[in-house]
């Protein structure tokens, strides 16, 4: 019986994809892939963060971290059709991937250290609190 929960938290999820590539020139390829890849989900996806490549030349590997405002906003990446077409690549080249999930777990301070804390989603904007995000100079009672 499996026992998984699905990762259905409505905060913020970060995509882990892993490619272990054979040649150098491989590496090249998923990385030209990458920076194509993301322009266009940045158009398609309203819910995209933002992505970077986590580069281990020495072993080949290279880690695409994505990050997704909701877990329903990565669905769109089933309208970008460069991705579509570039995840064929990878196993016509020979590089093997795994790629996971990691949902919101809550505030680093909670989870290390049991802090009472404001669990705030980073992937998300608070909403501004004119009191202390007003800048230095227009706080009451200060004085340029």
């Amino acid at each position: 019986m499996n026992s998984y929960i699905k990762a259905r938290d409505p905060r913020g999820h970060v995509a882990l994809t892993r490619f272990e590539c054979r040649t150098a020139l491989n590496m090249v390829v998923v990385l030209l892939m990458h920076m194509r890849i993301k322009r266009e989900v940045r158009r398609v996806a309203p819910g995209f963060v933002g992505a970077a490549p986590v580069v281990l030349w020495k072993h080949r590997t290279i880690l695409s971290v994505t990050l997704w405002r909701t877990l329903e906003s990565m669905y769109a990446m089933g309208g970008v059709q460069s991705h579509i077409l570039a995840s064929r690549v990878p196993h016509k080249l020979g590089i093997r991937t795994t790629s996971g999930l990691f949902p919101y777990g809550g505030d680093w301070k909670n989870l290390l250290f049991e802090a009472a804390v404001t669990d705030v989603d980073p992937l998300h904007e608070r909403e501004r609190d004119p009191a202390t995000d007003a800048p230095t100079s227009a706080r009451k009672g200060h004085t340029p």
